[in-house]
């Protein structure tokens, strides 16, 4: 057995760590902290855009501006997520070419241009090519951000800040409610323009942070560079205060070193698409990819993500600022719900909060289809629609919202992990194009029939996690994969980087001497 077995066989847990227990007293803690709250600003134009668009659609000002059809509703709505279908990939070459930091500045610079075009622009091509542009944006952090957050983030608090990223959804949610209430009354063209031209909010923070010193690089991208010394150096500066012989530094970036030099042993030419094919594991970790993906844009959050406002009107809801006022109310209760989630995230595991949200989800739909097809007849029971959209929506913001992202950045290895994220973008991006589109049009011709496709994708979801998603929680990054591919590989990773792990093991019997004295 390899030096690396024999200098730590105890978890991560009890290494030693130079940090204080409080993060906010602790100054390698706190700037590990802003790197990351600042990159969650990523994800606040997906949580924006959608709650825009369904305000957009109840305003007089922007229905007399461009008048859509339903066929050109779902096209406006959908034209979001056509960067989707290509630009993961470009970003993800692009992120293990040139790191992630660079990426995801590019990426809220298109937004914030994206933004402009749209509510400074006149006619409905501007219009759609902007939500192209902005898009693109999403993209691109989707792509470049929860990699360099789960990279970046102390092992204590990971688990915690990449499920956050996907609830900052909601901040968006609640910002974009309160800003389409304000303007719903305006008289001119400006009660769409603002909201539109405020989707920026979450791109000039990232910008402006990116120009700065304090914006870290990923320290496994680092390695995978050949600089390791910098690697050692960021680790140091964000996970024990510059202690260069921290235990838990030392530790993270053997673990680092190691899986680096395991993937790069890969077969020559072996592109990171290719290698998902190669071994069962990570035929295992494409087919969840996939899955979840595919789960996520088709559980029907889409459709009260969009159309609310349509969703409402069929339970009996009229009125501009009624409608409003339920989005504004939603939005705020799943802010608070999503926030107080991700920090029990690690304490509920991912495979068990998967399985009860998706059953309430499924449940709640389908009393919810019950009242809707009772509602015409008896407008009281549309109440009870109401009282389940909360409740569908609660659930999602619980489990599958945070944990998608948080599964798939746990599952995939470093070298596998952006083309994995581009692979799962590309399959949201794909079903999300069609569900979108198809719902104002499927709403005209068969009305809440159209719930049905949902419950059987929530069906089906049930009984594909409960025979294939494992449970990640409490393992660092490179731990993970001995749940999908065992613990051979974790030992052939080790033997291979022996003269690395000797030194390691030196380091941390300094350390401990050091403690001794």
């Amino acid at each position: 057995m390899s030096p690396a077995h024999n200098m730590s066989p105890k978890p991560w847990t009890e290494w030693e760590n130079n940090t204080n227990k409080y993060w906010w007293k602790d100054k390698g803690l706190r700037l590990c902290v802003a790197n990351v709250a600042i990159l969650f600003l990523g994800c606040f134009s997906n949580g924006y855009d959608g709650v825009l668009i369904n305000g957009l659609q109840v305003l007089p000002s922007w229905q007399t501006r461009f008048a859509p059809s339903s066929a050109t509703l779902g096209l406006i709505v959908t034209s979001y997520y056509f960067p989707g279908v290509i630009m993961p990939y470009v970003f993800q070459s692009l992120c293990d070419r040139f790191g992630r930091r660079p990426v995801v500045a590019l990426g809220s610079l298109i937004g914030i241009f994206g933004s402009l075009l749209g509510g400074l622009g006149n006619s409905l091509g501007t219009f759609i090519a902007a939500r192209v542009l902005v898009g693109t944006a999403f993209f691109c952090n989707l792509v470049a951000i929860p990699s360099l957050v789960a990279e970046t983030a102390h092992p204590r608090f990971r688990a915690t800040a990449t499920a956050s990223f996907s609830n900052v959804y909601f901040l968006g949610t609640a910002v974009a409610g309160w800003v389409n209430f304000g303007v719903t009354y305006f008289d001119s063209d400006w009660a769409w323009r603002i909201p539109f031209i405020l989707q920026c909010l979450g791109c000039v923070p990232i910008v402006i942070w990116a120009c700065t010193p304090w914006m870290v690089e990923s320290p496994r991208w680092l390695v995978s560079r050949g600089r390791e010394e910098d690697a050692h150096r960021l680790l140091a500066k964000l996970h024990a205060n510059g202690d260069m012989d921290d235990e838990l530094v030392v530790m993270e970036l053997c673990e680092i070193k190691e899986m680096v030099t395991f993937e790069n042993g890969l077969p020559t030419g072996v592109e990171p698409y290719l290698a998902f094919f190669q071994t069962k594991g990570n035929r295992l970790r494409i087919f969840l990819c996939v899955f979840l993906s595919f789960s996520m844009a088709m559980a029907g959050n889409n459709i009260l993500g969009s159309y609310l406002g349509q969703v409402l009107v069929m339970c009996g809801v009229t009125g501009a600022l009624t409608l409003q006022g339920i989005v504004c109310g939603l939005t705020m209760w799943l802010l608070l719900v999503s926030m107080v989630t991700c920090l029990y995230i690690e304490r509920f595991g991912r495979r068990r909060l998967y399985m009860v949200t998706i059953t309430i989800m499924t449940v709640s739909m389908g009393v919810q289809i019950a009242f809707m097809a009772v509602t015409a007849e008896h407008p009281n029971v549309g109440k009870g629609a109401i009282a389940t959209i909360f409740i569908f929506m609660t659930a999602y913001s619980v489990g599958p919202n945070p944990i998608w992202l948080l599964y798939l950045t746990e599952m995939l290895p470093f070298e596998l992990r952006t083309a994995g994220i581009a692979v799962a973008t590309f399959t949201f991006a794909i079903w999300t194009i069609f569900g979108n589109y198809i719902v104002p049009i499927a709403f005209a011709h068969i009305g809440y029939k159209y719930y049905y496709v949902p419950l059987a994708v929530n069906i089906v979801s049930l009984v594909i996690f409960f025979l294939y998603v494992k449970e990640t929680k409490g393992r660092t990054l490179e731990e993970m994969a001995q749940v999908f591919d065992g613990p051979t590989v974790h030992r052939s990773v080790a033997d291979k980087e022996g003269g690395y792990a000797q030194n390691a093991a030196r380091s941390v019997e300094k350390l401990e001497v050091e403690h001794k004295e």
